[in-house]
């Protein structure tokens, strides 16, 4: 396992901050592709009001086409991923799809410069669904029976939450 961030996109060397003595831990976006963690950490000046799931802040879908592996045909949602947050008190926090293994935290913390330890947040919903290995038809089977039974992904999240 190592990391690292892609070549590829050195003509997005903008969007990218570089480690400076100094700086609080970033926030960003990551992959876990053929077990080697892709981090993007963002630039705080171009999107100071943090990091969301949509809209013109970083996200994985707009981001996939810039940093996405040479010649690879998936798409952004294929392969595991995750978001690095700053909490309250600046407390990062990783939300994760939970196919990625805790073997990965390490990794994250030095690409994100976290210091401290993060609260870890395994996201179950659609959100971070990927299409790896048979998790597509895991999740397909689980989405019918939450449907079925009314439960929103709200009140699911909150329950694995609760249970952290």
């Amino acid at each position: 396992m190592w990391c690292f961030i892609m070549p590829e996109i050195r003509h997005m060397a903008f969007y990218i901050i570089t480690s400076r003595k100094g700086d609080d831990m970033k926030q960003g976006v990551f992959w876990i592709i053929d077990n080697n963690l892709l981090a993007i950490p963002f630039d705080k000046s171009k999107y100071p009001d943090g990091i969301a799931k949509s809209g013109d802040t970083y996200n994985h879908e707009k981001l996939w086409k810039y940093v996405k592996p040479q010649n690879c045909n998936k798409s952004y949602n294929y392969y595991p991923r995750g978001r690095v947050v700053k909490g309250t008190k600046s407390k990062a926090i990783i939300y994760m799809n939970p196919n990625i293994s805790n073997e990965f935290i390490s990794n994250i913390k030095e690409m994100f410069e976290i210091n401290e330890e993060p609260i870890i947040k395994l996201d179950y919903s659609r959100h971070y669904k990927c299409c790896f290995g048979d998790d597509e038809q895991k999740y397909h089977e689980l989405d019918s029976i939450i449907s079925a039974k009314g439960i929103t992904e709200d009140e699911i999240l909150s329950f694995i939450n609760s249970e952290a």
